[in-house]
């Protein structure tokens, strides 16, 4: 029996499009510009450059560490990390499934909750929270429907507006950096804490370690690859919004908007319009592709559970207007777990076992 529903999970998985370990790249690395375009947790906390910069070296290092189950694990199967639980054992893939459920369904409240309160603090559409909440989960309902490759594709095309945008504002904002406002110096107990917060944030690596399921080939090039974008990209942020903003930087609430405000592009007026749809679609990319992760795995551990999408979408709307987001420490725990603990207890104890 359990080897009929892991052919059957087979025979689905052969049908669902996957998509390229580029595409995979990206897409991670979207997730990760969307929580620093809203806020930037290190800043936010009041560490210095040098800090911060360490932080992300030594987390994105920790996290190349804590991939390497998944890495394996994707190169001697086919199925996914919860799939081959559940045809193993069923109480252990219903583990697995309730570790990574938990941790996706309060990361998109947590999302959910950063989007309605940025929209409703900085531009007035004279809209309750809740209402913007409530037409975002609708509209990232739509594109989990789509699965994994439409989803991913679209993150080409943010990532170059991204990159477009992030160029403008850089350089209209030059004459107005300063390597003054560089703080260097650097204490045990702050890099220590800044790394565990820089890794609880992290929630673009469970998405990572579920995404091998549906990436075609050369699934560790790709995860390396968004390792190194993140962290390009995320030391790119910090280094122009603190030459820019300097001490207000960490005072601010959305430092990265108000270093595009600083920057005084003549042609472009408007560049917080510019930004809010660029992080509009890079939220709706976040949340849509953890919601279909999400709704993959209710599928996988009770199929007779149709719309899971809208299930799992109405339990994350419940949770953001109850105000449960998770706080670090779960958050962190719950990565661990499901990015190291869950998908090592799938590999073979001994070489030639299945």
């Amino acid at each position: 029996m359990k080897n009929c529903q892991l052919s059957i999970n087979n025979y689905q998985l052969n049908k669902t499009p996957k998509v390229g370990f580029v595409q995979l790249a990206l897409i991670i690395i979207i997730s990760r510009i969307f929580t620093l375009m809203t806020h930037i947790p290190l800043i936010r906390d009041g560490f210095s450059f040098s800090e911060q910069l360490l932080a992300m070296a030594v987390s994105s290092a920790a996290a190349a560490v804590l991939i390497i189950p998944a890495l394996i694990f994707y190169g001697r199967y086919d199925t996914g990390i919860v799939d081959t639980a559940c045809g193993r054992n069923r109480l252990r893939g219903i583990i697995a499934a309730a570790v990574y459920l938990l941790y996706l369904v309060l990361a998109c409240a947590a999302d959910v909750s950063q989007f309605s309160a940025f929209i409703g603090c900085r531009f007035d559409f004279g809209a309750k929270e809740w209402v913007i909440a409530l037409i975002l989960m609708i509209v990232c309902m739509y594109c989990a429907y789509c699965g994994a490759e439409g989803i991913c594709r679209s993150g080409g095309a943010v990532m170059v507006i991204f990159l477009v945008m992030a160029a403008f504002m850089v350089c209209g904002s030059c004459e107005k950096m300063s390597a003054e406002h560089i703080r260097c110096n650097i204490s045990a107990g702050n890099a220590v804490t800044a790394v565990i917060d820089d890794l609880a944030g992290s929630t673009e690596l469970i998405v990572l370690v579920l995404m091998g399921k549906f990436t075609r080939d050369r699934y560790r090039c790709g995860a390396y690859l968004s390792l190194a974008g993140r962290l390009v990209i995320a030391a790119g942020i910090t280094l122009s919004v603190i030459l820019v903003l300097g001490d207000y930087a960490y005072i601010c609430g959305y430092p990265f908007l108000d270093t595009g405000s600083a920057a005084g592009i003549k042609f472009l007026q408007r560049i917080d319009a510019v930004y809010m749809i660029v992080w509009s679609l890079a939220a709706v990319l976040t949340i849509s592709l953890k919601i279909f992760l999400a709704a993959d795995i209710l599928r996988t551990i009770c199929p007779k559970c149709f719309p899971v999408i809208t299930i799992f979408s109405a339990a994350v709307y419940i949770l953001y207007l109850l105000g449960i987001i998770g706080n670090s420490i779960l958050m962190l725990i719950l990565m661990i777990l499901g990015a190291f603990i869950v998908p090592l207890c799938q590999l073979p104890k001994r070489s030639g076992s299945v």
